[in-house]
């Protein structure tokens, strides 16, 4: 490995001691961008925000895609490399380099032939030198790790540090978190444990049921939508009991300050507490569609707090035009492996409103799920059973090449909900189709499955990546691909259906160009007809079971896919 060249310029001890790690693009520290910046997956870090190693590159997408009973491929897959620093030092400074980290979190335990890797550039030789490392295992609390700097060919400009991690390459597997990372000279940096106070988690949100929700649909309700209680954790990292004083504030679109309380409190050296406060209020109803508050949580102490970056929490509470129970990261994945299973995911419209389309997180966890069909369903009740809205041809996952990108599927027409109604999918194969799952905030009494003709709850703590979209948008693009609209092109009539040995076609009113395609559950391509034998065509060499038929005509827009069985 070769040293980048950098335009802007090296990195000093005098300008910096601590590489801030959670903040998305600070480009004034870090080379590359393999790494997830997140506050989902730790438990308890050192300071809101960490680096999450994965098997998924920056954009979201696996590194080397899985496949069904493949062994998947595992090597390097996540960088985090500094850049240049001037480290003229001597072995007498004694310059050490410093970090935490924790194996697993709340995602995907690193198994054992996984590591965390930590690796010093020499500018004398150019060469990348191997200095700690660490094997997959369970979760743990957050460890530090203090690596000291004496050899010369390291205290030197140019220096550098990285972290890398060996995984499954094939998703969203085997997580390391690390943060806190430091790099100091002891003769002006003495303690290992610098005087700092710092948010290290979330603030609770304020909304009782849901992450985000239609505005007017809290408006409807806003005495049960509304969490009474916001809770903040701070943790002193120093080695000595510290003072703070906390403040947090509510305030609406133009600043109007809603809700604020302050409060002081010490906290010993090195460890955690926690602080919930009545709100005590509703937010003030109007009759626009959409709204937004901001929630500010800030600490100020006595004494000389060395990193200011981790005193204040800010949260804006959207109200657009979608519920959703997740923050949008997915530490999991959730799906069945049966063919025709059913899952569903609960909602309650407080008023009556239009469902006009529905927003699915597929996460990328060893199989290249986008292959495979599902029916995309809406149900205004599970007992008895009562479908309101069912895809009259496939729709198939989506992977966007976006960090934490959703898919909306588009309902042919708007369908009307009121009271409980539950959105998921039918499956038509056995493989699972890994819906993005979110550890932090359990609804599990509001996901169901059906694998026999029997509604269950689920046993897993989280919350399904599934999003209602409900009447006019506010910004339906940000983070969001788009499937196609269902077109108007001519109807194919497909039968006898379930078939035996010949299936027969009609509608097709232009054969050149067209294709006819028969798929297996696996996405295995069994029958390919292009332009001839498309009305009537031979499925006498298939096993029995469920196929998918698929004709396209990409100039006259045909595009059918519908489900055949072959049964004899």
């Amino acid at each position: 490995d070769t040293i980048p060249v950098i335009p802007d310029g090296t990195l000093t001890l005098d300008t910096i001691s601590h590489f801030i790690v959670n903040v998305a693009s600070n480009n004034s520290l870090w080379i590359d961008s393999d790494v997830y910046i997140n506050n989902s997956f730790p438990i308890n870090p050192p300071t809101i925000g960490v680096v999450t190693f994965d098997g998924l590159k920056g954009n979201g997408l696996a590194y080397v895609p899985g496949l069904p009973n493949v062994v998947n491929q595992r090597g390097i897959a996540d960088y985090l490399t500094s850049k240049p620093i001037d480290l003229r030092y001597t072995a007498a400074d004694s310059v050490h380099f410093s970090f935490y980290f924790q194996p697993q979190g709340t995602g995907n335990a690193p198994e054992g032939i996984d590591s965390l890797v930590v690796e010093f550039y020499s500018p004398v030789d150019s060469l990348w030198k191997h200095q700690w490392s660490l094997g997959g295992r369970p979760v743990q609390d957050f460890q530090q790790v203090v690596i000291p700097i004496t050899d010369t060919m390291f205290l030197k400009n140019g220096f550098q540090f990285r972290f890398k991690n060996y995984a499954d390459l094939s998703g969203n597997l085997d997580h390391w978190n690390v943060d806190y990372v430091r790099l100091f000279a002891v003769r002006n940096r003495a303690n290992p444990h610098p005087e700092d106070i710092a948010f290290n988690r979330p603030s609770s949100i304020l909304l009782k049921n849901y992450r985000q929700m239609p505005w007017n649909q809290y408006v409807a309700n806003p005495a049960n939508e509304m969490n009474r209680d916001l809770s903040v954790y701070v943790r002193n990292n120093s080695a000595n009991p510290l003072v703070l004083t906390y403040t947090f504030n509510i305030k609406d679109q133009a600043g109007v300050v809603l809700a604020t309380q302050s409060s002081s409190d010490a906290i010993n050296p090195l460890t955690s507490k926690g602080y919930t406060n009545n709100i005590g209020i509703n937010f003030p109803t109007s009759t626009a569609n959409f709204n937004q508050f901001t929630v500010e949580n800030y600490m100020n102490t006595p004494t000389t707090d060395v990193l200011k970056a981790n005193d204040t929490l800010r949260h804006i509470q959207k109200f657009d035009n979608f519920y959703a129970y997740d923050d949008g990261v997915p530490e999991a994945g959730y799906g069945l492996n049966m063919n025709g299973a059913k899952l569903a995911c609960q909602f309650v419209a407080n008023t009556p409103d239009d469902v006009t389309s529905v927003r699915i997180h597929f996460t990328p966890v060893n199989v290249q799920s986008q292959i495979y069909p599902f029916l995309l369903t809406i149900w205004s009740s599970l007992n008895p059973e009562t479908i309101i809205y069912q895809d009259q041809s496939f729709s198939y996952p989506s992977h966007p090449a976006t960090e934490l990108g959703f898919a909306e599927y588009f309902l042919p027409e708007p369908v009307r909900v009121s009271g409980n109604f539950y959105v998921g999918m039918v499956q038509v194969s056995n493989v699972e189709l890994n819906i993005g799952f979110d550890k932090s905030f359990s609804t599990k009494d509001r996901i169901f499955y059906n694998l026999n003709g029997n509604w269950i709850n689920t046993i897993f703590n989280g919350s399904l990546m599934i999003r209602p979209v409900l009447g006019p948008s506010n910004d339906p693009t940000v983070g969001i691909v788009e499937q196609a609209k269902p077109k108007a092109t001519q109807l194919l009539k497909v039968y006898p259906n379930p078939a035996r040995d010949r299936i027969f076609i009609e509608g097709i009113t232009e054969t050149e160009n067209t294709s006819l395609s028969i798929y297996d559950l696996y996405g295995r391509t069994v029958i390919q007809n292009i332009g001839n034998n498309l009305s009537n065509v031979d499925i006498s060499g298939l096993s029995e079971g469920m196929y998918i038929l698929k004709v396209e005509n990409k100039k006259t827009g045909l595009n059918h896919t519908s489900k055949i069985m072959v049964n004899r």
